[in-house]
């Protein structure tokens, strides 16, 4: 098995294809093989010449955290302070366990992490909230 490159008109490699050999790889009219398992889609294949696709800058990724992180900043007076809140206002039960069952990072401008952590500030205060966000790392959260 070989793979394929499928070169348009253009010079542009729209596609790649694994097959025995050329005359059992599809390609469409138009379009050339060229066999290399090297090139990308996105570049090009010009008088025998390959350039790789330009490279595009990394977006950085939107603050998150860690629902584990987050567990480590508490002490056995916010988890007293969040068991209190919690038995008497379901909604932010429900947050709570949510919380506790994600596993995944949790994206800070996500609304439902942004109203778990309105809850946090109501139950604990700006004060203790800002040094939790100050010790995660998410500047963005202190106010």
């Amino acid at each position: 098995m070989a793979v394929f490159c499928i070169v348009d008109a253009s010079g542009n490699i729209v596609n790649r294809a694994l097959a025995d050999d050329a005359a059992t790889c599809p390609c469409p009219a138009g379009c050339t093989l060229v066999a290399d398992d090297d090139y990308a889609i996105g570049g090009t294949f010009l008088n025998g010449v390959y350039t790789a696709p330009p490279s595009s800058p990394l977006l950085p990724l939107p603050p998150s955290v860690l629902p584990q992180d987050l567990m480590a900043q508490f002490t056995a007076a916010d988890i007293a302070a969040i068991q209190v809140a919690i038995a008497s206002n379901s909604a932010q039960a429900t947050l709570w366990y949510a919380m506790l069952a994600q596993r995944d990072p949790m994206l800070v401008s996500n609304a439902r992490f942004q109203t778990g952590w309105q809850a946090l500030v109501s139950v604990l205060g700006q004060a203790r909230t800002n040094a939790i966000a100050t010790a995660l790392g998410v500047i963005s959260l202190v106010v």
